[in-house]
Order: structure tokens, then C-alpha cells, then sequence
């Protein structure tokens, strides 16, 4: 690729093998041409100049449902917040980008006031999943202090569907739970988390750290493309900024050759990365700095620098997922509802419930009798029709079915009562969780007889979580 000059310091250091050798340069092995970048955040400003038309909007997770986007509609997908904007030109502006010719994808799952909800990221995680544009990399600068399966199962999806899902690691670094495996999706083991440094090849103190990062890009200080207008720039901090820098080198590596699968190309990024020469990562994270450069491992390290404290304001949060504009229908994303009693009597499910895609197998609507022998109700806990989980053949163990709720718009303390049957010899589990996060599971064998369960929704008042019911199968 051309070299260009440059100001930037983490374009600058992550074409360098070694901290001495920075040369206000950028040196990359190609442009990035022809790979789509899905950017899931606050939007894009696509009319920045940095973009050069290479900017789209795509895809809208926000209000009642989910909006495709006209391409030449570009108050759709619309940033009007700047973090978007922001990180897209950190992966593929033509003055502030590692991928300088990558397709930029604006996908809205952030408001303007930064707030996302995970349906609204699964919303967008499956549309990239769905839609044609190959090679593809899916960029998500965004975090809960939650742990959600949900979100694990949909990227897990993504992955297997040819779609590389690069994460920001999340700004606990000073807080009391500075552990990335304590958030989603920082958590997922097939996406790649990105840690933050700083120059000088530190980290950067505000970056989450532990064995679920995979590598570290440069995330403090960093000057990229601004929303205020269409030349605007901005400088921001969080390993927000650090994970585009890796979704751009993703996209370097998949112009090299569009035929590789992402396994390889997570595997080429570590193997490039320039190793041991970080300090201050912390136990459990792999010191592995981000290399765009050409060849492959780096020669042998020099001794890590000593780690030095550092004074630096909190940076800002990061925020959420990104599409294209395919005309293919995506299901309504489900706008707060409020909390309702359902026995399963419609054969909609109240037109509350649903099954979630990605998980392994669906929940059934049934009445009577269920059709393995020695196991389940024989009847209904109340009427005619409840909702079960047939795990025979071809189900395997710890396959599991996702019944969740739309957003509840829970306007004062709630909770939630309801019915259970777990019999069987080799009955797996039954868990509630909100927001992705368990709170009530029962495992095992609970006799042939219905079970009153409940849970306390009370700290969720004001909010407006997503209660699921996940299954597993068991031996």
C-alpha cells in the first residue's frame, strides 16, 4: 500500500515494530478495498468528507422496529452524538483510517444519548449476520456490566456465517471490577476484544484487562472524524477507540484475500501482533500489540519498560453494533410492552413471548401428554396449553431454547410468578434471566408434579429489561 504521512500516533505505531521506530508515517499493505465494515454505534455522519462516499446508511435497531436504510437517506442511521462517527473513521477514513478504501456501514443501536438494549444489538448483530456482503467485519464499540448468552449465542452465529465481530474490552480498568469477563460483549470467546494503550506502548489505565482480551490497540488520545460538520475532527479516549483500530487491520487482511475465513484471520492478527513490548497489561492479558505491517510474527522482544502511574481523566463509555443497506425484511425489534399475565392458551403466546434466533432449538406450544415416555406433565398447570422443550435426538447436551420478552416497561416494583415441570432421569436445567443475567435456575430432576417459581423484578423499576426462560438439555 502507499505510505502517507501522518500525524496520528496509533496509525503511526501500529505499522512499527518498535516504539523507536514511529516515523510520522502510515505504511500499510493495502487500502482495505472491497471488505464491508459494519459499524454498530451511535451512526455515522456519512457526509463527512473523510468518508469519500464511502460511508452508507444502513441500519436503524432504535424505536418500534428496525429500519433499513435508503443509501441516500442520510438522516437515517444519522449520528448526532459523534462516537460513531468518530470510530468509523478511526477503520476506514481516508485521512483518519487503518482500512483507507474499506465500505463503512452505519448501523444505529445507540441513541443520542448513548443508551442501547441488547435486542436492539441482536437486532443488528443478526441483520449482518443475514445480509450478502462478504468479506465482513462487524465493529462494536459499545458494553454492559452484564454477561449475556443472548448476545454470546447471536455473535457465535455471526461468526460461523462469515462475519468477523471485533469488541471493545470496556473502561473498568479503575473501577472494582476491571475483569473484561465481567461484560458483554466483551465476554464472547469467538470475538475478538480489543484492550487500550497509550503512547509509550503502557496501558491505558481506564482499559478492562484479563484473559478475555485477545489484543491491544492504541485508544488514548485519539483524533478521528468529528459529527459537527462534514470536515470536522474530534480527539476521544476509551478502548472504544482502540477496537476500530483492530476491525481496520481485520479489513487489511481480508483484501489481502477475500476467501479467508474468520478463524484464519483472528489467527493471522495474533500472529502478526507485535508481542512484549507492553507494560502494565495485567495478569491474564496477552500482551499482544496491534501490527498492520507486512511479514508475519515479530523478532525477539526487547525487555518490557517499566510501568510508569498514570493521571488521566475517566474516558467516555462505548457504545453498540452496525449493518448495510440489503433490502432483505428483518423482524420487528419489540418496543417496550407492559407486564401482562400469559397462559399460553393464545396460539400467538400472548403476542408477548418469542423464540430467540440463535440458540439451538425452539420452545413448543403443547397440550396434553408430552411425547417422550417417563418425562414431562401430563397435562397443563392451569387450561389446556403450556410451553416445553422436546430435547431427544438430534438435541445434544446443553443444547439450549431461548423463550424471551419483549423490553417491560416496569413503571413500579413487579414480579414475576410463574409455573415449572422438570421430570425426568436425565433432565438438564431451567434458568430466568434478565438483561441476560441469571437470576433463578433450577437443574436436575424436580419430581412429576408443577412448581410454583418467582422473581424479584423490583431492581429493574424504571428500566425496561428483557426476561428470558433458557433451557438446556441434559446427559
Amino acid at each position: 500500500g502507499a505510505t502517507t504521512a501522518t500525524d496520528l500516533w496509533g496509525l503511526d505505531r501500529i505499522d512499527d515494530r518498535e516504539i523507536g521506530d514511529v516515523d510520522n508515517d502510515y505504511d500499510p499493505p493495502n487500502t482495505g478495498k472491497g471488505v464491508h465494515v459494519f459499524v454498530a454505534d451511535s451512526g455515522i455522519r456519512t457526509t463527512h468528507t473523510d468518508f469519500g462516499g464511502r460511508a452508507i446508511p444502513a441500519f436503524e435497531a432504535l424505536g418500534s422496529q428496525p429500519k433499513i436504510c435508503t443509501p441516500s437517506d442520510t438522516d437515517c442511521a444519522k449520528d448526532n452524538r459523534g462516537h460513531g462517527t468518530h470510530c468509523a473513521g478511526t477503520i476506514g477514513g481516508k485521512k483518519y483510517g487503518v482500512a483507507k478504501e474499506a465500505t463503512l456501514y452505519a448501523v444505529k443501536v445507540l441513541s443520542d444519548a448513548g443508551a442501547g438494549s441488547t435486542s436492539q444489538f441482536i437486532e443488528a448483530v443478526e441483520w449482518a449476520e443475514k445480509n450478502s456482503l462478504r468479506p465482513a467485519v462487524f465493529s462494536a464499540s459499545l458494553g454492559s456490566k452484564v454477561r449475556s448468552e443472548i448476545e454470546n449465542i447471536a455473535i457465535d452465529k455471526a461468526v460461523n456465517a462469515g462475519v468477523m465481530v471485533v469488541v471493545a474490552a470496556g473502561n473498568s480498568g479503575r473501577t472494582s471490577v476491571p475483569d473484561a469477563c465481567k461484560y458483554t460483549p466483551a465476554f464472547v470467546p469467538n470475538a475478538i476484544t480489543v484492550g487500550s494503550i497509550e503512547k509509550g506502548d503502557r496501558r491505558s489505565s481506564f482499559s478492562s484487562y484479563g484473559k478475555c482480551l485477545d489484543i491491544f490497540g492504541p485508544g488514548t488520545d485519539i483524533k478521528s472524524a468529528g459529527h459537527r460538520s462534514t470536515s470536522a475532527s474530534a480527539t476521544m479516549s476509551g478502548t472504544s477507540m482502540a477496537c476500530p483500530h483492530v476491525a481496520g487491520a481485520a479489513a487489511l487482511l481480508f483484501a489481502a484475500n477475500p476467501q479467508l475465513t474468520v478463524a484464519t484471520v483472528e489467527k493471522q492478527l495474533k500472529d502478526r501482533a507485535t508481542a512484549n513490548r507492553l507494560s502494565d497489561t495485567k495478569s491474564g492479558s496477552p500482551n499482544l500489540l496491534l501490527y498492520v505491517g507486512l511479514g508475519t510474527g515479530p523478532p525477539a522482544p526487547a525487555p518490557v519498560p517499566t510501568p510508569r502511574p498514570i493521571t488521566r481523566p475517566t474516558p467516555q463509555p462505548t457504545p453498540r453494533p452496525t449493518t448495510q443497506p440489503t433490502p432483505r425484511p428483518t423482524s420487528p425489534l419489540p418496543r417496550p410492552q407492559p407486564v401482562k399475565d400469559c397462559s399460553f392458551e393464545s396460539s400467538n403466546l400472548c403476542a408477548f413471548w418469542y423464540n430467540v434466533r440463535g440458540d439451538k432449538f425452539d420452545w413448543t406450544r403443547k397440550t396434553g401428554r408430552t411425547s417422550s415416555s417417563s418425562t414431562g406433565p401430563g397435562s397443563a398447570a392451569d387450561q389446556s396449553f403450556y410451553m416445553y422443550i422436546e430435547t431427544s435426538s438430534p438435541r445434544r447436551m446443553n443444547d439450549n431454547a431461548i423463550l424471551a420478552s419483549p423490553p417491560l416497561a416496569l413503571t413500579q416494583p413487579m414480579k414475576l410468578f410463574f409455573k415449572y415441570h422438570m421430570y425426568g432421569s436425565s433432565m438438564g436445567s431451567l434458568s430466568v434471566t434478565v438483561d441476560g443475567t441469571t437470576v433463578w435456575t433450577k437443574r436436575g430432576n424436580q419430581g412429576n408434579s408443577w412448581k410454583d417459581g418467582m422473581v424479584d423484578l423490583s431492581p429493574f423499576t424504571g428500566k425496561t429489561p428483557t426476561v428470558a426462560f433458557v433451557g438446556k438439555r441434559g446427559n
